[in-house]
C-alpha cells in the first residue's frame, strides 16, 4: 500500500503501466506476426498453385501485365485473411484494420511485383521454363 501510494505520487506507477503495456504490444504484435507469416506462406503455395493452372490455361506470357494481376491478386488474396487477423489481435474495428492492413500492403506490394518480375527475368536468363504441371498441391 505504502509502495503504491509512493508511485503514484512520484509517477512510477504510470511507468510501470505504459512499461507492462509495451511488453503486451510487443507479445501480442510477435503471435500475430508469426500467425501473418504462416498464413502467408500457406497462401503463396495454394495462389501460386491455382494462378500457374491458370496461365496454363489461358497459354499467358508472364509480362509486366500479368505480373501486377499476379501481385494484385495475392495482396488482395493474403489481405482477406489478415484483416481479421489485425482487427482481433491489435483490438481495432474492422475498418481501422483495413486502413491498416492496406497501408503495409501498399508496401508490400510493390515488393512482391520487383521480386516476382526479377525472378521471371532470372528464370528466362537461365533458359528455365515454369514447370506448371508440377505443383506442391497436385
Amino acid at each position: 500500500m505504502v509502495a503504491s501510494r509512493a508511485r503514484r505520487r512520484t509517477g512510477a506507477g504510470a511507468g510501470a503501466v505504459v512499461a507492462e503495456d509495451i511488453c503486451r504490444g510487443r507479445e501480442v504484435t510477435g503471435v500475430l506476426g508469426i500467425a501473418m507469416a504462416v498464413t502467408s506462406v500457406i497462401w503463396n503455395m495454394v495462389f501460386n498453385h491455382f494462378f500457374e493452372k491458370f496461365e496454363a490455361k489461358r497459354k499467358l506470357k508472364r509480362t509486366i501485365g500479368v505480373r501486377v494481376l499476379h501481385a494484385i491478386g495475392f495482396e488482395g488474396g493474403l489481405m482477406l485473411a489478415t484483416i481479421p487477423m489485425v482487427a482481433y489481435a491489435m483490438q481495432m474495428s474492422i475498418w481501422q484494420a483495413i486502413v491498416l492492413d492496406f497501408s503495409l500492403t501498399m508496401c508490400i506490394l510493390v515488393y512482391t511485383f520487383i521480386f516476382q518480375w526479377c525472378y521471371d527475368m532470372l528464370e528466362a536468363k537461365l533458359g528455365i521454363q515454369p514447370e506448371t504441371q508440377y505443383s506442391v498441391l497436385s
